[in-house]
């Protein structure tokens, strides 16, 4: 396994001894920081970016809470405190494991392996979602009745997106909405239009109106009297607005002329 960077923020030296001291018989995880206050820590793990953190919660000036709230990237955490109540709100912040003061060596040991395993997931994640991103997918967050949910959409699963101020509903084909069991064809994620027409004119995408962003492959027929189009399985036909008309206009001829591979 890769080296696991790690870093411990605690302010208390015979805590720390105690935490290096059993890190040593693991060869593959190296401490390459010690933080005495939740600041500090915040700024050097910020700029270090740890696999690993260890951080004590009640510290002067920010506590481990509040610094964990203030990260710019997504180490695995083990909360290491001398007070139990903090227990059930350390699980807010997805710690890995959360041990009490007085160290226990076991304890300790038991933390590391599931670290490890959690480090290891997480590289995993990282590494698929940079092959999906590569290959043009398209990462979609959204909550439903049965919690958050995330998938990775090909650009031609989705028929176009509509804006509503700060969220966006995303309107998929049929076999997709089948497939992840939802009673409507869209998924609802917190973005706005700039961001879709960013992630998505790049793959064949076109903005018609100002709450429209339309998929070209989807579409079935344009009125030019009535500037509105029709996409494949939708009743309904979508405005085009006549600040949009022109550039709709090159790139449908574009794509009459040079269809996508």
């Amino acid at each position: 396994m890769n080296t696991i960077k790690s870093v411990i923020v605690e302010d208390e030296e015979a805590s720390i001894c105690i935490l290096k001291d059993e890190l040593l018989p693991y060869k593959n995880i190296e401490v390459i920081a010690e933080f005495r206050n939740g600041r500090e820590g915040l700024e050097g793990i910020n700029k270090l970016r740890p696999d690993l953190v260890f951080v004590d919660i009640e510290m002067p000036g920010m506590d481990g809470f509040q610094m964990l709230q203030q990260l710019e990237c997504n180490p695995a955490v083990v909360f290491c405190t001398g007070h139990q109540k903090y227990a059930l709100e350390a699980w807010n912040y997805d710690a890995t494991d959360f041990i009490t003061k007085p160290i226990d060596p076991k304890r300790v040991a038991r933390a590391l392996e599931k670290a490890l395993d959690d480090i290891q997931h997480k590289r995993l994640e990282t590494r698929l979602t940079q092959q999906k991103q590569f290959a043009g997918f398209i990462e979609l967050q959204w909550i439903d009745a049965s919690g958050k949910k995330t998938r990775f959409f090909a650009p031609n699963e989705i028929r176009y997106v509509q804006g509503d101020r700060d969220y966006l509903k995303i309107f998929i084909t049929d076999n997709v909405a089948k497939d992840l069991g939802l009673p409507e064809n869209l998924v609802t994620i917190k973005k706005t239009m700039k961001w879709a027409a960013s992630e998505l004119q790049k793959h064949n995408f076109v903005q018609i109106h100002k709450s429209y962003l339309v998929n070209l492959n989807k579409i079935t027929e344009w009125n030019k009297t009535n500037r509105e189009i029709r996409l494949k399985s939708l009743e309904s036909a979508l405005p085009i607005g006549r600040s949009y008309l022109n550039e709709f206009q090159k790139t449908w001829e574009e794509q009459l002329i040079n269809p996508p591979l």
